[in-house]
């Protein structure tokens, strides 16, 4: 009898034991979400590039014959303005060299605001998502849209190679473009705006914290 009270009493323990062990699990972060949300910044910058390119090469005057087409300058426009090298032939040249425009090279710059707003943008959307309590969970909600906005990175850059009549190939350091465009800047910059949601802590969580 005694033995099977001990018996009785451990099961019971083990009982009142794993619930507690189950509220100690961490929720799985919202990867799905991160992706679109991801997707979603890299669009957004590549209207924004396609129209300022749009606009650029009509401010131009004239439009030459033998240049890639819009679409893809566009790609070149945002891509090379978070990191990625153009090629002609394996050779570097410039963002004007490739296009064909030199004023497009000049407003490249003010092109780079939009990308780089969005990601921070969608890093603090994250964050807010995933209702982060401090820097460090902020920082891995931001960090979230970087597969999303990797993946059509990756295949815009793919996709926009381009042969010249004078058969001079143009294409993105595909490289760079992972790497840089890719996954750094995108990362650092989603990561910043996710930390923009935490720190510091806005006036609820700190009331949140002491009513805890």
């Amino acid at each position: 009898m005694a033995v099977d009270s001990q018996l009785e009493y451990d099961d019971a323990q083990l009982a009142d034991e794993q619930p507690q062990q189950a509220t100690t699990t961490e929720p799985a972060l919202p990867a799905r979400e991160g992706a679109i949300f991801g997707v979603s910044a890299f669009l957004l910058s590549y209207f924004a590039s396609l129209t300022f390119v749009k606009g650029v090469l009509t401010m131009g005057g004239s439009t030459p014959d033998d240049i890639a087409a819009t679409w893809k300058l566009a790609t070149w426009a945002l891509l090379s303005g978070l990191g990625a090298g153009i090629e002609a032939d394996g050779e570097a040249v410039a963002l004007g060299q490739a296009a064909g425009s030199e004023l497009l090279f000049i407003a490249a710059p003010f092109l780079m605001l939009v990308p780089l707003v969005a990601l921070v943008a969608v890093g603090y959307s994250m964050a807010k998502y995933t209702n982060a309590a401090d820097a460090t969970e902020a920082a891995k909600a931001g960090v979230l849209v970087v597969p999303g906005w990797l993946a059509l990175t990756v295949g815009f850059a793919f996709l926009s190679g381009w042969e010249s009549e004078t058969e001079v190939a143009f294409e993105l350091a595909t490289q760079d473009a992972i790497l840089f465009a890719g996954v750094l800047i995108p990362a650092v910059f989603a990561i910043a705006g996710g930390l923009l949601y935490s720190w510091p802590d806005p006036a609820e969580k700190v009331l949140a914290k002491i009513d805890g």
